[in-house]
């Protein structure tokens, strides 16, 4: 399955990278691998996010950091709409 993420997506991963480079390089090394794990388990069950009020859309947690992914699964691919800090009140 390959995954895929959006222009908006890309420069909010960007930010929240630099925002927490600027204090802790190693915080954003782990947030990183953190998401490239569990971008790995969303590969393979694509329908373990939770579903959202817009149809198609799933979250899911970077636990144990404060930040959500929301993205849709399709037959081929997952596409990354959004990373947010989970005290934002998401747009999707």
């Amino acid at each position: 399955m390959i995954i895929r993420f959006t222009r908006p997506a890309a420069k909010q991963l960007d930010a929240i990278l630099d925002h927490i480079a600027g204090h802790s390089p190693q915080g954003a090394g782990n947030l990183l691998d953190k998401m490239d794990e569990t971008l790995a388990l969303v590969a393979t069950q694509p329908r373990i996010g939770r579903a959202t009020n817009r149809p198609d859309f799933r979250r899911v947690n970077l636990y144990p950091h404060p930040y959500v992914i929301f993205y849709r699964a399709g037959a081929t691919e997952i596409v990354i709409h959004a990373i947010r800090h989970a005290a934002r009140k998401p747009r999707i």
